[in-house]
């Protein structure tokens, strides 16, 4: 995570934590020096290393894992935004500019 997300997030981080960074959702900024004044380490992930059987494993296990979740009633996802059908370019719009955090979800109507 990047963004200002990220700096509330490391200025609660215990000395000698560990800081893993997937993707850059939150926006690309540099890293401030004050990171490493505590040992902080920053660790990039990428899933694409693994072949495809692999993720495959590894989408089941996290789709079991947050169904449970999800059952228990012990994690609820964020809905920031719920726009009509008519306005997803617009919605698309602002993911790709990074102005939108939490989920979008697409109004379809019933006919």
């Amino acid at each position: 995570m990047q963004g200002p997300d990220a700096a509330r997030l490391r200025a609660v981080l215990a000395p000698n934590g560990r800081h893993v960074q997937c993707g850059h959702a939150g926006g690309l900024v540099p890293h401030p020096p004050e990171l490493y004044l505590h040992n902080h380490t920053l660790v990039g992930v990428t899933l694409g290393g693994y072949d495809r059987a692999e993720l495959a494993r590894i989408h089941e296990e996290t789709h079991a894992a947050l169904t449970d979740l999800l059952a228990a009633g012990s994690y609820r996802p964020i809905t920031t935004r719920v726009v009509p059908f008519d306005d997803v370019p617009k919605a698309i719009t602002d993911l790709a500019e990074r102005r939108v955090s939490g989920r979008v979800v697409v109004e379809v109507a019933s006919r």
